[in-house]
């Protein structure tokens, strides 16, 4: 899958929580104030990002991430300009 109009294919990466000890409904999601994702693909419009970008981490607004489903599988895109930070290790 390649992102258009300036957009990243990203994944999110899993960071521990402590356990919630307040019931939810199963399926309920709660939207994280910022996310860490991983770069997976750029769109070739990008102005920020290059293919030099793949694979780093970057923090976003948990608000800003689209996810969809397609063939069973959920991915998720996020536009460029919502990018908060560079993860640099």
């Amino acid at each position: 899958m390649i992102p258009n109009n300036r957009h990243l294919l990203v994944k999110v990466v899993d960071t521990k929580e402590d356990e919630s000890v307040v019931a939810i409904p199963d399926g309920w999601k709660p939207v994280k104030q910022h996310e860490v994702v991983e770069i997976l693909e750029i769109a070739s419009d990008c102005q920020t990002f290059n293919k030099n970008d793949k694979d780093r981490h970057v923090i976003i607004p948990g608000n800003m991430l689209i996810s969809f489903t397609y063939q069973n599988v959920e991915h998720y895109l996020v536009q460029e300009n919502y990018v908060l930070a560079k993860i640099v290790i």
